[in-house]
């Protein structure tokens, strides 16, 4: 389904609101869909053609236009307040997209395989190439969700990342809360992080989403499965729907392996039948207060249909690794539709006070608060 119309199927078939500023947005992603179509098609055109020459001309014109630096095709950078469908518009643009060799990534995962690969080739002089050579390989699109920098280490990096990745021709589609301009605003060395801002302006299309409506709080119900507050009372509640779920399993703390490493749960069922569902239930410190990484959280995610996380509290800036490690536990838990049952110290407004990912922990809230009501009439079985 074409990106337009899947949005006016929104609009007809699930009450969702039509909104002119998604609407250009849409509009966008269609033009980007048609362009890639194009592309795919005279590619396969290029395949089967037996004029030899035909096809070293081609060859030619694209490697100049990767040496000039000048793309074919623009991408899409989508930036605005959380809530207003950035994520929904580029998702539905990749599901659109009829061909195999594309990838959508939350940005800090991959720059974390981005690290892991430049230790395989630290022998390299020049590895990010190479890194990117490989990319452009599997992914002609490359879908980057949260693009938001504040870590050096990213930031020294990307400039010289995304340079070798248009070169190689892969299209990027960029979703972030913030501008390009403000991208690692007041960071460490930001000038050696400005070339990577050009980058983006020159290659992708830019587009604000400054509709007013936070659609992700539109739509929920009242009735949701983050308490707010940390008393037995709440705890009664956790423990009648972890029996409920399991169809009445045997509460009993164990130690679990999660990638190698032991992991302590307070109750875990896997789903033996149509009415017990796959549930685990954690205390907050386990999850986040330890060295966890994103791809327990990802297993987490794609292992349990119905997650608990109890006792959760406020964090601050000197509580930064933690917070981090929740806000990525949330978005794994969101993209694989996840149940998720909560009880916390405080409403989601009120759980960071830092400064440092105040911004981007916008995000992991709205998702809180989506979580509550949506996910809540149960995505997943």
């Amino acid at each position: 389904m074409a990106p337009e119309q899947a949005y006016q199927n929104s609009i007809k078939n699930h009450n969702f609101i039509s909104d002119p500023i998604q609407e250009q947005a849409v509009q966008l992603t269609q033009k980007l869909y048609h362009k890639l179509l194009s592309e795919e098609r005279n590619t396969l055109s290029n395949r089967h053609e037996d004029n030899f020459y035909s096809y070293i001309s081609h060859f030619i014109h694209s490697k100049l236009s990767s040496a000039n630096h000048k793309p074919t095709i623009k991408g899409l950078y989508f930036w605005g307040e959380v809530g207003r469908g950035k994520t929904w518009i580029a998702d539905n643009l990749f599901k659109a997209l009829p061909f195999v060799n594309k990838r959508r990534i939350h940005f800090h995962p991959f720059m974390q395989e981005v690290h892991q690969q430049l230790k395989n080739l630290h022998k390299t002089p020049d590895p990010l190439p190479i890194i990117a050579k490989q990319m452009a390989q599997q992914s002609r699109v490359l879908c980057l969700d949260e693009f938001h920098v504040h870590d050096i280490t990213d930031a020294m990096l990307l400039a010289g990342l995304l340079k070798a990745l248009f070169s190689e021709g892969v299209i990027l589609i960029a979703t972030s809360n913030v501008s390009p301009d403000n991208l690692y605003k007041n960071g460490l060395q930001r000038d050696n992080f400005l070339p990577a801002i050009e980058l983006i302006k020159n290659y992708l299309h830019i587009f604000e989403l400054t509709n007013k409506t936070d659609y992700r709080t539109l739509y929920l119900e009242k009735e949701g499965y983050y308490l707010n507050a940390l008393n037995e009372k709440s705890d009664d509640l956790l423990l009648q729907y972890f029996l409920q779920t399991s169809h009445y399993a045997p509460v009993q703390s164990q130690s679990i392996e999660i990638n190698k490493r032991p992991i302590q749960v307070v109750a875990i069922s896997k789903m033996v039948n149509k009415y017990a569902q796959s549930i685990i239930w954690f205390e907050f410190d386990e999850l986040c207060n330890t060295h966890r990484s994103n791809s327990d959280y990802q297993f987490i995610a794609q292992q349990y249909s119905h997650i608990i996380m109890a006792h959760v509290y406020p964090m601050n800036e000197q509580k930064n690794n933690i917070a981090k490690r929740f806000m990525h536990l949330i978005d794994a838990l969101y993209d694989h539709q996840c149940s998720l049952k909560i009880s916390a110290a405080v409403e989601p407004e009120a759980l960071y006070h830092g400064r440092r990912l105040k911004i981007p922990f916008q995000r992991t809230v709205s998702r809180l608060k989506e979580m509550r009501g949506i996910l809540y009439r149960g995505k997943k079985s």
